[in-house]
């Protein structure tokens, strides 16, 4: 859960939208 938002944060939080980071983080680990 910890690397998760870190590697949405890093270039995931802006693609994503806001909210969808988190499923497509999952999908890319």
């Amino acid at each position: 859960d910890r690397h998760e938002p870190q590697t949405a944060d890093a270039r995931g939080h802006r693609p994503s939208g806001g909210g969808a980071h988190l499923p497509p983080d999952r999908a890319r680990l």
